[in-house]
């Protein structure tokens, strides 16, 4: 019986952590959740990098 539950709990484990990363790649923003509250696209967009001249060539 003991076998069975840790059977069940341990599938359930792996499924989770395998949902988990299926959402991690198919989401373009980053983010497993595929909310887009924490898109970090809209923060690289804010800011204003200017790269240095020896950089340039």
């Amino acid at each position: 019986m003991q076998e069975v539950i840790v059977g069940i709990v341990f599938l359930v484990a792996v499924l989770f952590i395998g949902r988990h990363f299926y959402h991690q790649y198919k989401s373009d923003k980053g983010c497993p959740k595929g909310c887009g509250s924490c898109d970090i696209s809209k923060e690289v967009k804010k800011l204003d990098f200017k790269m240095p001249e020896h950089l340039k060539n």
